[in-house]
């Protein structure tokens, strides 16, 4: 009586061994487990399943065949059966055909999920069918797949990761399309919406809603530039995740939301940094102006060498460098800006990072800057462009360009001056003397590397003693083109009130000037004979 016990207890639990071993066989039936039986034939890895009613539900640690799901092939459905259910053939990895009959109408959460790429290709779906539930193809092989025309419920994450599948067409009668539903399908080039659908909707193969106010799903696969509608309020920026053939956003100037800068995505007023196109390619300058940079900016973009950051960035969301391949980050930043607990989790590590001299030991004593090890100091910029003028007052005017604050011009080695302009004036000269030149910039408490070295004999035999005075400037002020006037041949230089040379060029009689490229402001205008500076005027341009 006991053993009889034992045998009908083993039975219900689901398992039971047939003669010779040659199929396996499980109870798998709701409310009723005997109502649906499953069946493994083991010589030809066919697996069966017949009865009424419901099957289970089932995680991967409690599916009953989960040891042997690698010998699974071919899967017969028969006729009697509402639903396939969860985890029915996870990770069955060896399965190549199933046939479902028209009566299903929910294939349950992961049901098919990890059915790899070398095995199940394809599915055809009953027309009966209305709910594909989460995950219910997730990491599938799929390559093509027909959504039938009743299906009204689309799970989360229903076919992510099916990176073979090359396109999907949403019936009219889909209300819902949960997370991630077509998220890192790499080989997915296009969704395409039924017109009738009246909660989503599709332009040139991306995933909108129906008022196209948000985008859901751009697919992986596609390739090229991403033209954002004026009428999208709302960027999951999730849905960008493995497109690394999307280069780059395009927005108009008449969005409301949304503003692009090099390809780059941004917020209205630039503001904030949303989101770089995993597939952009090369080094980044973010504008200045940008104060912060959201979580996962550049999260799986391997394409972008190196980033550099503004001066005006204050914060970094978490993220932002996960699954990067950046080998540079520039930080203009003077405080390093202000991280989240994951900012830099699996970020490059000995990525160069590369501060300002004053902020050097701030970013490394930072909790989260100094998790980078490899750091290098800014130089100032260089300046340039260093040239010697001989004046009328027995004088030399020194020249250069530069965007630094601070400047140290040296004399034969010698600190002669230290100035906040670019220009200088040497009257302490003697005759018949060669003097040498080289400046160097100090910003941010940081100096550059010396000029390049110029040098000039001071000699006052056949320097005209008169500054020139027969030269007429108008009109002034003016607003796009000025005109001098001169009797012999003359160059004309024009600086801006940084000491920039914007202009160069010849003169002789009355000859037009246009400065039309240049901004409104005040500029010095220099009157030349050879090197020699024969008078000077200012122009407004207004």
């Amino acid at each position: 009586m006991t053993r009889k016990l034992f045998v009908l207890v083993f039975a219900l639990a689901g398992i039971v061994n047939c003669t010779k071993a040659q199929t396996l066989t499980w109870y798998i039936g709701t409310p009723d487990t005997l109502a649906v039986t499953a069946t493994l034939n083991i010589v030809d890895s066919t697996f069966t399943i017949s009865g009424t009613g419901e099957m289970k539900n089932y995680n991967w640690s409690t599916l009953p065949w989960y040891d042997v799901c690698g010998n699974i092939k071919t899967v017969l459905i028969n006729q009697g059966l509402a639903n396939i259910g969860s985890y029915s053939f996870f990770n069955c990895n060896n399965l190549i055909s199933v046939s479902i009959p028209e009566e299903i109408t929910s294939i349950g959460s992961s049901a098919f999920a990890f059915c790899s790429a070398q095995s199940l290709n394809s599915i055809i779906l009953p027309n009966s069918l209305i709910s594909i539930e989460a995950s219910a193809f997730f990491g599938s092989g799929l390559t093509s797949i027909t959504i039938p025309e009743n299906v009204t419920h689309i799970g989360d994450d229903a076919f992510r990761q099916t990176s073979n599948l090359a396109s999907v067409t949403i019936p009219n009668s889909v209300e819902i399309i949960g997370q991630f539903a077509f998220y890192y399908s790499t080989a997915l080039t296009t969704i395409d919406v039924g017109t009738g659908n009246t909660n989503y909707s599709s332009i040139d193969g991306v995933l909108y809603n129906k008022t196209q106010e948000t985008l859901i799903q751009y697919p992986a696969g596609k390739q090229g530039s991403l033209i954002i509608p004026n009428s999208v309020n709302n960027i999951n920026v999730y849905c960008f995740y493995g497109c690394s053939g999307l280069t780059s956003f395009e927005v108009s100037t008449s969005n409301a939301n949304y503003s692009s800068f090099e390809g780059i995505l941004y917020d209205k007023s630039m503001d904030l940094l949303l989101v770089c196109p995993p597939g952009k390619q090369g080094a980044v300058v973010i504008p200045n102006g940008v104060i912060s940079i959201k979580e996962q900016a550049f999260c799986r973009c391997p394409f972008i060498t190196s980033i550099e950051i503004s001066a005006s960035v204050s914060s970094i969301g978490n993220d932002v460098f996960s699954g990067s391949n950046i080998n540079a980050i520039i930080c203009n930043p003077i405080i390093p800006p202000t991280t989240e607990q994951y900012t830099f989790s699996n970020a490059p590590q000995n990525a160069s990072i590369f501060v300002h001299c004053a902020s050097l030991e701030d970013y490394q004593a930072d909790q989260s800057w100094s998790y980078f090890t490899n750091y290098h100091v800014i130089e100032s910029p260089t300046p340039n462009n260093v040239q010697v003028f001989s004046q009328q007052d027995n004088s030399f005017l020194i020249t250069w360009q530069s965007e630094a604050t601070i400047h140290m011009l040296y004399r034969d080695d010698q600190l002669l001056a230290t100035v906040s302009t670019t220009n200088y004036i040497d009257n302490d000269l003697i005759e018949n003397t060669e003097y040498c030149y080289k400046i160097r910039a100090i910003e941010n408490e940081c100096e550059s590397v010396f000029s390049e070295e110029v040098c000039k004999i001071f000699n006052t035999v056949g320097i005209i003693q008169q500054q020139v005075t027969n030269f007429n400037i108008y009109p002034n002020p003016t607003q796009n083109t000025f005109f001098l006037e001169c009797e012999n041949f003359m160059t004309i230089k024009l600086y801006d009130m940084l000491g920039k040379e914007v202009l160069n060029q010849t003169a002789n009689g009355k000859t037009e000037i246009s400065i039309n490229h240049l901004p409104n402001g005040i500029y010095t205008v220099q009157i030349l004979s050879e090197d020699r500076i024969m008078g000077s005027s200012k122009i407004v341009k207004q």
